[in-house]
């Protein structure tokens, strides 16, 4: 299908209808600052602080690594 960009947006999730900060293409990185545990992430994107849905994350830790990063998946998942 079409690849859809990864909105971040802005408020207290579920964000699903807050202001869009940034939308981030398919491949890019960011950084995952916690999960809201209601299928949405706040995560650092180009050092802007937002929500992003879990539809679009794939979410990996490293072991060197205290937080996570995120690769977006703009097909969802």
């Amino acid at each position: 299908g079409a690849e859809r960009a990864a909105p971040l947006r802005l408020g207290e999730p579920p964000a699903a209808e807050g202001e869009i900060l940034a939308t981030a293409s398919g491949g890019t990185s960011v950084v995952v600052l916690g999960d809201t545990g209601n299928g949405w992430y706040k995560v650092n994107f180009n050092t802007v602080e937002g929500y992003m849905s879990s539809e679009y994350l794939t979410v990996s830790t490293t072991a060197d690594a205290a937080l996570g990063y995120g690769l977006v998946d703009t097909d969802g998942s």
